[in-house]
């Protein structure tokens, strides 16, 4: 409302003036369908209007709020699996590893368009991934211990047929373009792999993942893969230390979004394609990166790569006392590791 607003009109102004807000780390220039700028007049505009006191003016001619008639980003699934009871977590201890078995049993395999992840407790959810399990190996290890799921630290503690979404802080849920699916065989079960963080206190968790089925003819299978480098060794007291990461394409892809992912002392990261022919693309260039808001950068338009491109990373971390987000104070070697 109009005095929600003009209460915070004063942290607006500098939010957006800062470019804090809206949460968009990419250096870009229309190339993605989610772009979340402002151009500098509309920035001029509200720290004018909270300049001037924040007038009202005309509600008469406002146009109307905005109406969400679901709770999902996806719209109604037409599928919701969850855990069949919530996960009780202690207060104290090292971070968690739990996956839940989601069966599926549909009488045929499906193409899923639309994914969503929804952590049920954000106090202690780290980040969610989503497999496919489709040999029944995770129902086996279901509840040994007595407790909804089983332990799995790294992967899921079973070959994955395929990817089914995921979660981190900021991330919105996965939407395909027309003719992209991703495949879930007959009888297939989910499995959602949650890192939990604890937060102090005895907390209980229901995460949920909720999808959407084609509707029209899917001729691509959507993949998804990694440029990475695993042997990091981040000095203390280094405000700029540079990691570098490569991978060749074995084959032609067509790129329809990249996920950048760093932890706290992540600065900013860079992925250029070099291509066969000799010319270069610069597929995605975050900074500052913000560990609050890892977002899902979608290409306007797919980004054809042939077989034979290089991709390449170079991304810098601050581990310096300066770092206000450094969880080590004085800061201390950070090395590669699933926690935060």
């Amino acid at each position: 409302s109009y005095e929600e607003a003009r209460a915070k009109a004063p942290t607006i102004a500098a939010a957006v003036k800062s470019r804090i807000m809206p949460p968009w780390q990419a250096i870009s220039h229309g190339e993605f369908t989610n772009e979340r700028k402002l151009t500098a007049d509309q920035i001029a505009t509200l720290v004018a209007w909270a300049e001037a006191g924040a007038p009202k003016g005309d509600l008469k001619t406002a146009p109307p709020a905005p109406h969400f008639s679901s709770k999902w980003q996806i719209g109604e699934p037409d599928f919701v699996g969850q855990p069949d009871r919530p996960y009780s977590l202690e207060g104290s201890g090292e971070d968690n590893y739990r996956c839940f078995v989601i069966h599926t049993n549909f009488p045929e395999g499906r193409y899923v368009t639309k994914v969503e992840i929804v952590p049920g407790n954000r106090r202690i959810v780290h980040h969610v991934l989503g497999y496919i399990d489709s040999r029944g190996v995770a129902r086996k290890k279901d509840s040994k211990d007595g407790k909804p799921g089983y332990a799995s630290f790294g992967g899921p503690g079973f070959q994955p047929t395929g990817g089914m979404g995921g979660w981190v802080p900021g991330l919105q849920a996965e939407s395909l373009p027309n003719g992209v699916g991703n495949w879930l065989p007959k009888g297939a079960d989910i499995v959602l792999q949650v890192h939990y963080h604890r937060d102090g206190k005895p907390e209980t968790d229901l995460t949920k993942i909720g999808l959407k089925f084609a509707t029209s003819p899917i001729d691509k299978s959507i993949r998804s893969g990694s440029v990475h480098n695993l042997m990091l060794r981040i000095p203390a007291g280094d405000s700029h230390y540079e990691v570098k990461g490569s991978t060749t394409l074995d084959k032609s892809v067509l790129v329809y979004d990249v996920i950048p992912h760093m932890h706290w002392l992540g600065h900013d990261m860079k992925v250029t394609a070099h291509l066969p022919d000799g010319s270069t693309k610069e597929m995605i260039n975050v900074q500052p990166y913000d560990f609050n808001w890892q977002t899902r950068y979608s290409y306007k338009q797919p980004i054809h790569l042939p077989k034979g491109t290089k991709l390449d990373l170079v991304a810098h971390y601050d581990n310096s006392a300066g770092n206000a987000r450094n969880p080590n104070s004085p800061p201390k070697t950070v090395t590669f590791g699933e926690q935060t």
